[in-house]
């Protein structure tokens, strides 16, 4: 069963790949969590534009017990990649984007939050706390539009796409990226 999952996750994201301008990864390790930042480029490949992982710590575990706090985490990096993603393509959606709310149809960034061997120790319950106050808490703080105070960030995170993986996803998706 545990091998279906992992071809479920890996065609997801391949049919998402091909879809999105832009990418924006959470990698939630145990000891930090990482920022990728992709862009698909006109031939249809995919390149991580910072030269680096942006990463904070502690891990997204740390926050089992208070998950609230986890917003107030995650915020400054989702800021950082807002400010490297054109805001043309800060837009989620491709249909809003072509009927003028958002940028071009083929430019829109799909946000991604995987969480790995920390979330994996946690309950279910606690995972999914950690999880659901990420998604509710960083749409909460969704920025307004170009004229925003700062306080907030430009992307929609989609529940379905802030995931624990298990660690043979998590092994799939670390040979994707290599």
């Amino acid at each position: 069963m545990q091998v279906f999952r992992v071809i479920a996750l890996v065609a997801n994201l391949v049919s998402v790949a091909r879809a999105f301008k832009y990418a924006v990864v959470l990698d939630c390790g145990s000891r930090g969590t990482r920022l990728h930042v992709f862009r698909r480029s006109v031939d249809g490949s995919i390149e991580d534009i910072l030269p680096q992982p942006l990463k904070i710590v502690p891990g997204l575990s740390t926050f089992a017990d208070h998950p609230h706090g986890v917003v107030e985490y995650l915020l400054p990096l989702l800021k950082f990649a807002g400010s490297v993603v054109p805001a043309e393509a800060h837009s989620h959606d491709p249909d809003s984007a072509a009927r003028g709310l958002g940028g071009d149809a083929s430019a829109f960034t799909e946000v991604f939050l995987m969480g790995t061997g920390g979330m994996r120790q946690l309950t279910q319950a606690q995972e999914d706390a950690v999880l659901d106050a990420a998604v509710n808490g960083l749409n909460d703080r969704r920025s307004a539009g170009p004229h925003d105070s700062g306080h907030g960030q430009p992307f929609l995170l989609k529940r379905h796409q802030a995931v624990t993986l298990s660690g043979a996803a998590e092994v799939c998706a670390l040979s994707i990226k290599r």
